[in-house]
């Protein structure tokens, strides 16, 4: 049998209390060892409360995918079976893995089957925003991150950037005001970011390749209330509801999470 490729993890299931959505997608190219879990530096980041900062590690040998706990708290579960520390388990295609709150679909690619086949994977939106096209991608490279909207890169600083993959991962969801400074830097200026998130979908407003339609049916799709006053709101204002500030607690953004792909590199 070939090589394994590449191992895509895709989110099929969280708990009440998570934060992260449904839908999901973390890649890992298994050159090398990795390590899955809330803290930033992990090869496969997921954002939740309830993963441990360094909950498992990942790796490959001799064609096998293994798992190993690093971590007693939070709970780690391979189809089912409790794993404690010092456990080594074999991953198999289609496993289930669970990381806290949060179930992880495993499937390994081999050398023979083409990365574009996986990602039929991804679950897909059923919903009008699919037929309009509403698409995001989060390519993370270590601290750095690329945003695309419909196969389009986002004109975005490095912070501002940052700021909306750590938003789109967690959609529809409110990402506290506490990790977004973890993430970013305790010093942010957290308004001042987010502005320039807004104003990088503006231009794509305007630019005719993001419809305001569109725009107006996510904030009624994500948020409670009959929000009349967006049939006759501009585009800024808009914008502010899509990436809309919970004075006090955080930001979020009104997509679904079905809408978002991440990639890690």
């Amino acid at each position: 049998m070939a090589g394994i490729q590449q191992v895509l993890l895709t989110v099929k299931a969280v708990a009440d209390t998570c934060t992260i959505g449904r839908g999901v997608v973390l890649a890992w190219t298994p050159a090398m060892p990795t390590e899955l879990g809330r803290h930033p530096e992990c090869g496969l980041h997921l954002p939740d409360h309830t993963v441990s900062r360094r909950h498992v590690r990942l790796s490959l040998d001799s064609g096998r995918i293994l798992v190993e706990p690093l971590t007693q708290s939070n709970g780690t579960f391979l189809d089912g079976e409790a794993l404690k520390p010092g456990d080594i388990s074999v991953i198999a295609s289609g496993s289930t893995l669970q990381v806290g709150g949060v179930m992880l679909q495993v499937q390994l690619l081999h050398a023979t089957v083409p990365v574009v086949d996986a990602l039929s994977l991804v679950p897909e939106s059923t919903d009008a925003q699919q037929a309009e096209g509403l698409s995001f991608r989060v390519v993370w490279d270590a601290d750095n991150c690329v945003v695309e909207l419909n196969g389009r890169q986002l004109e975005l600083p490095p912070t501002p950037a940052r700021a909306l993959g750590v938003l789109l991962e967690a959609a529809p969801d409110v990402v506290h005001q506490w990790d977004l400074l973890e993430h970013l830097g305790e010093n942010t200026n957290l308004a001042q970011v987010f502005s320039q998130v807004r104003s990088s979908l503006l231009a794509c407003v305007d630019g005719g390749e993001l419809s305001l339609d569109l725009l107006r049916q996510c904030v009624r799709r994500h948020t409670s209330g009959e929000h009349a006053e967006l049939d006759s709101a501009d585009a800024r204002v808009v914008l502010r509801h899509v990436v809309a500030s919970r004075r006090g607690f955080g930001y979020r953004i009104c997509v679904a999470s079905t809408d978002v792909c991440v990639e890690r590199l």
